[in-house]
C-alpha cells in the first residue's frame, strides 16, 4: 500500500473530498524530474558556500564572512528537498474530479473541465499522462492542468483511459441529473 508521511494515501485526500464524493483510484507518481537539485549540486553549492565563509574568516574578512550564510542555509534547504522527498507527486481520481498533490501544491480539477490526458515519455525513461483542462489562463482558456509521473507505458495507458473514463461517466452523470 502506498504511503504518504506514514498514513495511507487514501487518507490524505479524504479530508478534500466533498460528501457525495469518493475515490476510485489513488497513488503515487514516480516524479521523473521532481524540479530539486540533484544531490552533486547540493553538495557543490554548500561545499562551496562553507568554503568560501572559512576562507574569508582566516584571511581576516571577519564580519565579512556572515554574507555566506545566506548560501549555506541554500545549501541546506537543497539537502533537506532531497532527503524529505522534495516535490513528491500523489494523485486520487474521484468520481467527481482529479486531484494532484506536488509538494505542498493541490489542484483539483472536475472531469468535464478537463480536455484530453495523452501520454507522454518522461524523463529517465519514465512516461507522464499529460491532463489539459479548461482553465481560464490568458487568451486561450486551454491549458496544461498537470502531469502524472509514472514508471511504464502500459501504467500510463491505463491511467490515461481510467481518467478518460471517470470523465466519461461524470458527464453522463451530470446530463442525466439536468433531466
Amino acid at each position: 500500500m502506498d504511503s504518504y508521511n506514514g498514513q495511507p494515501i487514501e487518507e490524505r485526500f479524504q479530508p478534500m473530498l466533498f460528501s457525495d464524493e469518493y475515490i476510485v483510484r489513488c497513488g503515487e507518481g514516480r516524479q521523473a524530474n521532481s524540479g530539486g537539485a540533484p544531490l552533486p549540486f547540493a553538495i557543490i553549492w554548500t561545499g562551496f558556500s562553507v568554503f568560501w565563509m572559512v576562507m574569508v574568516a582566516v584571511s581576516g574578512g571577519g564580519a565579512f564572512a556572515l554574507f555566506g550564510l545566506p548560501f549555506f542555509a541554500i545549501g541546506v534547504g537543497l539537502f533537506i528537498q532531497i532527503f524529505r522527498g522534495g516535490n513528491k507527486e500523489y494523485y486520487a481520481l474521484t468520481n467527481l474530479r482529479v486531484i494532484i498533490l506536488k509538494g505542498k501544491e493541490t489542484r483539483a480539477e472536475y472531469y468535464d473541465r478537463i480536455k484530453d490526458a495523452r501520454v507522454y515519455p518522461a524523463a529517465r525513461g519514465k512516461f507522464a499522462v499529460r491532463i489539459s483542462a479548461d482553465i481560464d489562463v490568458g487568451f486561450s482558456g486551454d491549458s496544461l492542468f498537470g502531469d502524472i509521473v509514472v514508471e511504464s507505458s502500459a501504467d500510463a495507458e491505463y491511467l490515461c483511459r481510467e481518467i478518460l473514463s471517470e470523465k466519461e461517466r461524470y458527464i453522463s452523470y451530470k446530463n442525466e441529473q439536468r433531466k
